[in-house]
C-alpha cells in the first residue's frame, strides 16, 4: 500500500453495509472515500466522488477497496475496474457468502478477478441500521499478510469501528458464510415451532459442526469461536432483525419470501457442493439443505455428523 498521510479508500457498493461502513471510517480525516454504487444514494455524508460504472474507476488512484457488493456482483466489477491493478492496492472483502455460479469463496473471487494477493476479510456481529446510528461495533479482520492487516487496522479503526487481527482468512470466510445457513436453519425451526431448546441446542451444535469442517477446508477451528466470528453467531442466529433467521422463520410458517432476502438461502448449496467436494461428510449442513425443499422439512432431531 501506497505510504501516504492520507490514505485514498474506495467502497464497492453502497448497500446497507457499504453506507454503514462510510459512517463508521467518515470521522477520520486522514481518509479521503469516494463510493462506488449503480444507483444514486442518499450518502450518509458526501463522498469525495461517486462512481456508477465500474469501469469509470480510476483503479489505481486507490490504497484501499473495501468490497461490499452482493457476492454474485463480485468478478463482474472487479474484472472490470481492477484487473492488473498495481499490487500495492489492497482489497478488503466484507461479503459472507458464496459465488453462485462458481461456489468460489469471496477472497478467491478477489485473487482470481484482479490477480492480486494483496487481500483481507472483514466479518463480525454488524447490523448495519445500529451502525448508521453511530453506534460502536467490533469486527474481526483477516490478512494472511499480518503486517499488511495491521496497517489495515491502522487506516480503518476509529472510535466507531473497532478491530481484531488473524491470520486465518479461509476460516473467517467459512465462519461468515456457515453462521447464515445456521440462522437459516435456526428461524426454520422457530417457524416450525420446535421450541427454544430446541433452536439453542440446534445452534450450539451447528458451531461446533463448523469449527470440524473448517478445520478439514483449510481454516482454522478457533476462528470459527473467536470473538468476532462467535458474536455474529449470537447476533444472526436468534434476532428478528438478522434476515437469514427471519427468511428461516418465514419459510418454517409456510410464508415463502424472495430468495434475494437471505444470503444463506443463495449460499447453503454451494456451500454442501465444496463440502462434497472435498470430501467432508456433513449430515448437519446437508439437513438444513433438504429443509429448505418445498415443502420445507425438517427433523426435530439435531442431525449426526
Amino acid at each position: 500500500m501506497a505510504a501516504s498521510v492520507e490514505s485514498r479508500v474506495l467502497i464497492l457498493g453502497y448497500g446497507s453495509f457499504g453506507r454503514a461502513l462510510h459512517v463508521a471510517i467518515s470521522h477520520r480525516s486522514d481518509l479521503s472515500i469516494s463510493v462506488y454504487s449503480r444507483s444514486p444514494k442518499q450518502y450518509a455524508s458526501p463522498p469525495t466522488r461517486v462512481f456508477d460504472l465500474p469501469a469509470a474507476i480510476p483503479a489505481h488512484e486507490f490504497d484501499v477497496v473495501i468490497v461490499a457488493l452482493p457476492g454474485h456482483a463480485m468478478r463482474s466489477v472487479l474484472g472490470s475496474a481492477f484487473a492488473g491493478v498495481r499490487p500495492s492496492v489492497a482489497f478488503l472483502s466484507c461479503v459472507k457468502g458464496m459465488e453462485p455460479d462458481t461456489g468460489s469463496l469471496p477472497s478467491d473471487v478477489v485473487f482470481q478477478a484482479t490477480g492480486s494477493d494483496h487481500l483481507a476479510v472483514m466479518s463480525g456481529a454488524s447490523f448495519a441500521d445500529e451502525m448508521l446510528g453511530g453506534r460502536p461495533v467490533f469486527l474481526t479482520l483477516a490478512c494472511a499478510n499480518l503486517l499488511l492487516g495491521r496497517e489495515l487496522i491502522a487506516r480503518l479503526s476509529s472510535p466507531q469501528l473497532r478491530l481484531e487481527l488473524t491470520d486465518d482468512v479461509r476460516g473467517l470466510e467459512i465462519a461468515g458464510v456457515g453462521k447464515n445457513i445456521i440462522a437459516l436453519g435456526a428461524g426454520l425451526a422457530d417457524g416450525l415451532g420446535l421450541g427454544d431448546n430446541f433452536r439453542a441446542a440446534f445452534i450450539a451444535r451447528g458451531v461446533v459442526e463448523l469449527r470440524r469442517v473448517a478445520d478439514r477446508l483449510g481454516g482454522q477451528a478457533d476462528t470459527i469461536v473467536a470473538a468476532g466470528a462467535l458474536a455474529d453467531f449470537f447476533l444472526s442466529c436468534s434476532s428478528p432483525r438478522s434476515r437469514n433467521y427471519s427468511h428461516g422463520v418465514s419459510i418454517g410458517r409456510g410464508e415463502q419470501q424472495p430468495k434475494a432476502l437471505a444470503e444463506g438461502r443463495h449460499s447453503v448449496s454451494s456451500f454442501v457442493t465444496m463440502l462434497h467436494e472435498q470430501q467432508v461428510e456433513s449430515s448437519y449442513f446437508q439437513t438444513i439443505e433438504r429443509a429448505l425443499g418445498e415443502p420445507p422439512l425438517i427433523e426435530a432431531s439435531l442431525p449426526d455428523r
